[in-house]
């Protein structure tokens, strides 16, 4: 008896026409655009409300400033507004690929 005596089907998927994936870039676009605006926003919020002052400290002739850079609130909306601007930029270069291959830009 051979061993894959079931048969199966399989479903393939409808070929979508290139204005359909051109609007679902373009609703990712806003998407992911809206992500990157509303994490700037947040960061840009945070940095103004914590604004932290450096400190300085004199040894001898030499002046060392330093920062506090243990804010952890900080890194995680940095973290995020990385993630989300990395996010964008690929969906505006799927959809700039997107319009160059169905011919609509050059």
């Amino acid at each position: 008896m051979w061993p894959f005596s079931q048969a199966g089907t399989v479903e393939l998927e409808a070929p979508t026409l290139p204005a359909e994936q051109l609007a679902a870039v373009d609703r990712e676009c806003r998407e992911a655009e809206h992500q990157f605006n509303t994490d700037a926003s947040a960061l840009r919020s945070y940095n103004i409300e914590n604004a932290e002052q450096p400190f300085r400290v004199r040894n001898g002739d030499v002046l060392h400033i330093q920062t506090r850079i243990n804010d952890l609130e900080r890194q995680r909306l940095e973290r995020a507004f990385r993630k989300s601007y990395e996010r964008r930029n690929q969906a505006w270069s799927t959809r700039a690929d997107l319009m160059l291959k169905s011919g609509l830009i050059r």
